[in-house]
């Protein structure tokens, strides 16, 4: 088995096992007229029939009659457990033992719940071999245990537990699909066939034995072996999903492709996010040449498991196969550190850093490949092309030696190689191998190759030489005229370099690379007006020539001509829709000159056909950021982290964009990431001590503060987040102290309500002398006033709260708390009429929040409406189970639709519960009433 195989091998346990990520909800809707026991029979027979998903409905039907129903809770974590859904599975069994379910019954399901989701130790710390138990039974345990201690990567432990299973029980099922697992790892094939046909025999018809089949044959090579076992095992269990993404893998690795892109496509339709099933296909996209959508998938696949190995080699090729290079590069060197010996994927990233002129890497890849070189011509040609683009010229003539003896007629092999010798100073060997290349290709690219090769050695002399013979056997070429050029400008000599170029524009006016190179001398010069001249005369002859464009859109940017650069930008847009280079030039100078709609317009259309193009990426972030999107630029800039983590400009960027839109607690690694690189960030400090006083890690959050305090002593944000911390502490001097501080620097509406709640804890009652002069002065404020309201309602100031909760409404109409409230005062008063679109509006609002239902139900019960009261007051009473208040008001309806004997049962229990509430008399009374 090759490493890749075995990793292959490997991480499809893992992708089978969290197919829990594409198990659908399954809602449980049923008939209210059957009873638990009536839902479990149907479930059994679901399950009979192998209609698992069916059964899991019924179950859920018969736990919701009867939620202490141990049994049902059993079938139902056996059910998670045959479709996959490990975590479901746990949460149920667990439910179940819980409940006092049979152990006998659970510890079996639980272990291997547990074993789905990688917990080992938790089965070695909780499941135990119980020797007064059955021989099957104690062999089954002994078999859960061996496969927590392979987990856990103690081999020699499991084989021993293994082996007590196998004596306990020589003729199970599990134990025989584990015993020729163990095998296969051992690369013992005959006996791990072996073993696997003994448990057919036993159990024909079982999911593992039929999955382990399919592995053995795989390891055997027999893929029309596996791809039978996988289509077996899918006929047989058509309600596991998981199933179906083995039998595809295996149809790929049979060459049966469209089958099994067909299952895929209709698999993701329904599970549009299971990563697995996008590596599957994006594989088969592959080896259909169909590199854009190899790319789409295998991307979903890296960004759900960064290390899956056989993804990342899929995605490098398909970013190779769009000429992707710089992003090929990437992901072909996280697969080659992980599987340094695959051939194919070295060659091809040798390929790639060759594309990108990284030569010395391109070298490095191909050294351990150079010992396979002598008769593969493709192999000859990349390592000598990596050792002259590196500079060893010895090197690479003698793979080029080597390559024109494997292929003497290739004219393209004899002008390299004359090109070396010529570098080396074997000039006149090196002429005949450019004149042999000539006379199989009779053009004059082989003494343009030896003046090149001249001036990259810097031998301009020579160059000269060859220039003046290009010249003179081509005149109506001005190639010998524009390399003279160089070789002159090489040399110092400008003036003869400029009469050179000027001589090549004579010979054809139309020679970009003279004009180029012209106007180049004279920018050296620092004449950027003479340069933009001639560039502007070059565009005469080649109006679209993309080159020319962009080198006078430099020079006009550089004379400060903004406008016009942007103008030849678009043009070479237009000219070319697909040149990424110009779009990202010009939407860097759109958002540097304050116009970041437009040049989002520019480029931010241009991500679907280019996803991994860092410049176009940081070019988007920085116009979505100052166009005033932070959710759009968070997205765009997280995408660009993946590829240049640990950029110091993209993770501030990024911690700016989502401090914007709220939600730096989803940055938290990122933000770390820039204290780390940039201690002194005060943005990154602030965000993440308030993202640690919300998960209450309080040291953290004080040691962040202490730092914020050297970098930004007179920041509010600061004093304000050190009064948090000490009110969270319990120590309300402190945070009283800080929170003045905070108020003091910049007052605002949180801080006037925190310093208040620090006044009134600390027994200041002076606290709302501050209020209501805040609110003298700020009258439209609505979250004091909320807060003052509330307070009012406290004290019993139900006059003065009703007020204030009417002018919170009138500025905030969707308030639900002070609409709630309001109607709760106006019932109180007596007028329910008032009270009623109150109640509504909080019930459309949240019509979920219990204390909302609660009091819209006692407006309905007072103005007659008992059908609807009795509705929400259930609903309320449900969500508040520990509140006898809300229970009795439960019990009113109940009396009042005439169902005493229920309104009796609720009142008895909320009032045996002992707890004072203000209604608790009129409570009483109603149970003395109801015969209680």
């Amino acid at each position: 088995m090759t490493e890749i195989n075995l990793i292959k091998q490997l991480c499809r346990i893992v992708a089978l096992v969290s197919a829990v990520g594409m198990i659908a909800v399954l809602a449980a809707c049923g008939d209210d007229s059957l009873s638990a026991e009536e839902y479990m029979e149907r479930a059994r027979t679901q399950i009979a029939e192998q209609n698992l998903q069916a059964g899991v409905i019924e179950l859920k039907n018969a736990v919701q009659k009867d939620p202490k129903w141990a049994d049902a809770r059993i079938l139902l974590g056996e059910t998670y457990l045959k479709l996959g859904d490990a975590a479901s599975a746990e949460k149920e069994l667990t439910r179940a033992r819980d409940l006092g379910g049979a152990p006998a019954a659970i510890t079996l399901p639980l272990a291997n719940a547990w074993l789905a989701q990688l917990k080992f130790q938790k089965v070695l710390d909780e499941v135990s071999v119980d020797e007064t138990a059955s021989p099957a039974r104690q062999a089954e345990v002994h078999l859960v245990r061996a496969k927590a201690h392979f987990g856990l990567k103690d081999p020699e432990a499991g084989k021993k537990e293994l082996g007590a299973a196998h004596a306990l029980d020589p003729d199970s099922s599990r134990v025989l699909v584990m015993l020729s697992g163990l095998a296969l790892i051992e690369k013992d094939l005959d006996k791990a066939k072996a073993l696997i046909e003994r448990a057919k025999e036993v159990a024909p018809d079982d999911p593992d034995v039929l999955a382990q089949a399919g592995e053995v044959a795989r390891a055997r090579g027999d893929l029309a072996g596996v791809v039978a076992e996988y289509q077996a095992l899918v006929n047989n269990n058509p309600d596991v999903q998981h199933y179906k993404l083995a039998l595809a893998e295996a149809q790929i690795n049979h060459g049966d492709l469209d089958p099994a892109i067909e299952a895929l496509d209709a698999y993701l339709n329904r599970y549009p996010k299971q990563p697995y099933a996008h590596y599957l296909r994006g594989l088969a996209a592959y080896q259909k040449r169909d590199f854009e959508g190899a790319k789409q998938h295998a991307q979903l696949m890296v960004r759900a498991v960064p290390e899956y190995l056989p993804a990342l080699l899929v995605l490098g090729g398909a970013h190779f196969g769009l000429g992707e290079n710089e992003q090929a590069i990437t992901y072909l060197k996280q697969f080659l550190a992980s599987v340094p010996n695959h051939e194919p994927a070295r060659r091809m990233l040798a390929a790639a850093l060759l594309q990108t002129g990284d030569s010395n890497k391109a070298r490095e890849v191909l050294a351990p490949l150079e010992s396979k070189a002598a008769d593969d011509a493709q192999l000859l040609a990349m390592i000598g092309t990596a050792a002259l683009k590196s500079g060893d010229l010895e090197s690479s003539k003698r793979y080029f030696e080597r390559l024109t003896e494997v292929q003497p007629d290739n004219p393209a092999a004899w002008a390299q190689l004359g090109t070396i010798r010529a570098a080396m100073g074997d000039v006149e060997e090196g002429t005949l191998d450019l004149e042999r290349s000539v006379e199989q290709d009779p053009t004059a690219r082989s003494l343009t190759a030896l003046a090149l090769a001249h001036i990259r050695a810097r031998e301009f002399d020579k160059a000269l030489e060859v220039a003046a013979k290009l010249s003179e056997q081509f005149p109506e070429n001005a190639a010998g005229a524009i390399l003279s050029g160089v070789a002159y400008a090489g040399k110092d000599n400008l003036d003869q370099a400029r009469v050179a170029f000027e001589r090549a524009l004579e010979i054809d006016p139309t020679a970009t690379d003279a004009s180029m190179n012209l106007a180049a001398l004279r920018a050296r010069a620092d004449d950027f007006e003479g340069a933009h001249e001639i560039l502007a005369k070059a565009l005469e002859q080649a109006p679209e020539n993309m080159r020319l464009l962009g080198r006078i859109a430099e020079v006009e940017a550089r004379l400060g001509r903004i406008d016009d650069a942007k103008a030849r930008l678009r043009e070479m847009g237009r000219i070319n829709p697909d040149a990424i280079g110009p779009k990202i030039v010009l939407a860097r100078l759109l958002v540097g000159s304050g116009e970041p709609q437009k040049a989002l317009d520019v480029a931010a259309g241009q991500l679907p056909l280019h996803p991994d193009n860092t410049a176009l990426l940081d070019v988007v972030g920085q116009a979505y950021l100052a166009a005033g999107q932070p959710n759009k630029a968070a997205e765009i800039l997280e995408r660009l982290l993946e590829l240049i983590p640990e950029n110091a400009a993209t993770l501030s960027r990024l911690a700016k964009a989502y401090e914007s839109a709220g939600r730096p607690d989803l940055f938290k690694a990122y933000l770390e990431k820039v204290i780390k690189l940039r201690p002194d960030n005060a943005l990154a400090n602030m965000v993440l001590a308030r993202m640690a006083f919300a998960e209450g890690d309080l040291p953290r959050a004080e040691a962040l503060v202490a730092n914020l305090e050297k970098l930004s002593a007179d920041e509010p944000r600061v004093a304000e987040l050190k009064g948090d911390i000490a009110l969270k502490k319990k120590d309300i001097a402190a945070a009283t102290t800080a929170y003045k501080d905070a108020f003091g620097k910049e007052p605002n509406s949180q801080r006037v309500i925190k310093l208040a709640l620090a006044q009134k804890l600390a027994g200041d009652l002076g606290y709302r002398q501050m209020l209501d002069t805040w609110l003298v002065q700020h009258p439209d404020d609505p979250v004091p006033r909320l807060f003052v309201a509330n307070d009012d309602i406290q004290a019993e100031r139900y006059q003065a709260a009703r007020k204030n909760y009417e002018k919170v409404v009138e500025l905030v109409p969707d308030n639900v708390m002070a609409r709630n409230n309001l109607a709760w005062l106006l019932w109180r008063e007596g007028d329910a009429q008032a009270a009623l679109p109150h109640a509504e509006r909080a019930l459309e609002l949240a019509p979920d929040a219990a204390t909302v239902q609660d009091t819209a139900g006692l407006v309905y019960l007072k103005l007659g409406n008992i059908s609807r009261a009795s509705t929400l007051l259930k609903e309320a009473a449900g969500g508040l189970p520990d509140n006898a208040e809300v229970q009795y008001h439960y019990a009113q309806a109940l009396a009042a639709q005439g169902n005493s004997k229920e309104a009796l049962d609720v009142l008895t229990r909320a009032l045996s519960k002992g707890a004072n509430f203000s209604e608790r008399a009129e409570a009483e009374a109603l149970l003395k009433e109801l015969g209680g």
